[in-house]
């Protein structure tokens, strides 16, 4: 008799699960074609054609200008004279003078003599001013067609953007040293518009190459305004180039259209084009185990579920940095941020594939998000750096407040991205400290440890 009843148990636990499952498998297709609509009905844009647009097939060399400066900065400098050991840091809160060095500290990574590193920047002299030539209008729009991209197509002219990048910062830093700022303002304009190629390339690696461009050109210019003997109108050429709107609604588009090609990938993955979500579900699992069981358990019960939530953490890193724009203050979204990276790394340390399409297709946006607040509010600090510089020259001493810098050079007190509120700033014995407040959105009163300070020149000695 009791083995009837649990036979009987057994079969309805059975048919529960089946019912369950008929039931997910309905529910799950529904909800995400129901998320969809909603979004939709709002102006979202879900899927790859929706980025699709006729493109003029107009001629740009830009990657081809780039290439020829990458040729000549390929050339390995530090065997031609003697190498020396790169100095120890400094302390938090200072930065060494590179220019005014014994030797070079390259960006790149090389330290040598500076005649080496002129002999290599003579050798690409022409090629760095026919790109200059062609930065006088930078082409911001590379022509993608998003509509027939895939996760695994990479983006051409990475490497030689960032060598290029370094080689043109060493320029500045060699011409600084020489004494020859109208050089190196030229090169420092470059630098500064060399950031923007590209600008509406909405793809993330793509976007964060071109910050890490731009932090590099906020680094050679904190080089260039310890030097003496700038104009004001040198300055204000400067002050132009760090001008214009933060890229957080850059960085948004960008999110639109990974998750758009995350979409195509799921969709791609259920019609059986699979071996990229094989490799990737092998974790320790028998091949039979995950060809046989755990793939086509995520094609049947998961993946619309997986979509539904891919796309949802989407929209919250998109929703952030619309607001970022809006707002312009880290802290009132940090929450959103926090909420969805916990989401993330919950479905991260699942031991069922249940999330394959996220943990495989989503981007670590969260850093990106944070690291583009950092460096655009390091662009902030520049500005506001040119400002007092210029204020200086003008009036012989430094303003008690930054709002003594409108409206004669500056429109407005730069903002701090971290918090929104205007950056702090008092001035020292040894000039002036001006910071923001940190990814804690507190202020430590400038401690270089938690707040994000634009550094001092190094002490001699340090």
């Amino acid at each position: 008799m009791q083995r009837r009843h649990r036979l009987g148990l057994l079969l309805v636990a059975l048919s529960l699960l089946a019912f369950s499952t008929i039931w997910w498998l309905r529910r799950g297709p529904s909800e995400l074609e129901r998320w969809q609509t909603k979004m939709r009905a709002r102006g979202e844009k879900l899927a790859l054609k929706d980025f699709a647009r006729p493109r003029l097939n107009s001629f740009d060399d830009t990657e081809s200008l780039l290439a020829a400066v990458t040729r000549f900065a390929g050339r390995s400098w530090q065997t031609s004279g003697p190498v020396f050991d790169r100095l120890p840091e400094p302390p938090p809160g200072q930065r060494r003078v590179a220019w005014a060095q014994d030797f070079c500290e390259g960006y790149d990574g090389i330290s040598s003599d500076w005649d080496s590193l002129r002999k290599q920047l003579d050798q690409a002299k022409p090629a760095i001013d026919a790109l200059a030539q062609r930065m006088e209008d930078p082409l911001r729009d590379p022509g993608w067609d998003y509509s027939q991209w895939t996760v695994s197509r990479g983006i051409p002219g990475l490497v030689a953007y960032r060598t290029t990048a370094q080689s043109i910062a060493n320029a500045v830093l060699l011409q600084l040293h020489n004494h020859e700022n109208p050089s190196a303002l030229a090169r420092l304009i470059v630098l500064f518009r060399l950031s923007q190629v590209y600008r509406e390339g909405y793809l993330l690696v793509n976007q964060m190459v071109r910050l890490a461009v731009l932090r590099l050109a906020v680094d050679a210019l904190w080089q260039a305004l310890q030097a003496p003997g700038w104009t004001d109108a040198q300055l204000a050429q400067l002050q132009h180039e760090l001008g214009g709107r933060p890229r957080f609604l850059e960085l948004s588009k960008t999110m639109e259209i990974e998750r758009a090609i995350g979409g195509q990938v799921a969709a791609d993955w259920r019609k059986g084009n699979s071996a990229s979500l094989s490799a990737i579900a092998s974790g320790g699992f028998k091949v039979s185990w995950q060809n046989y069981v755990l793939i086509p358990a995520w094609k049947t019960i998961w993946s619309r579920r997986d979509e539904l939530f891919f796309c949802r953490i989407h929209q919250e890193y998109i929703e952030t940095l619309r607001s970022l724009d809006r707002m312009q203050s880290f802290e009132k979204e940090k929450s959103r941020l926090l909420q969805a990276d916990s989401d993330l790394a919950r479905s991260r340390r699942e031991i069922l594939p249940r999330h394959l399409l996220t943990v495989y297709c989503l981007p670590n946006a969260s850093a990106a998000i944070v690291k583009a607040v950092e460096i655009e509010t390091c662009r902030q600090l520049a500005l506001t750096a040119v400002g007092l510089k210029r204020f200086l020259l003008r009036k012989g001493n430094l303003p008690e407040r930054l709002d003594e810098l409108t409206p004669e050079i500056l429109d407005a007190v730069p903002i701090d991205f971290w918090n929104g509120k205007p950056l702090k700033y008092r001035r020292t014995a040894r000039g002036f400290l001006l910071y923001a407040v940190g990814k804690n959105a507190v202020d430590d009163s400038g401690n270089p440890t938690l707040d994000q300070v634009w550094e001092e020149p190094a002490r001699a000695g340090d």
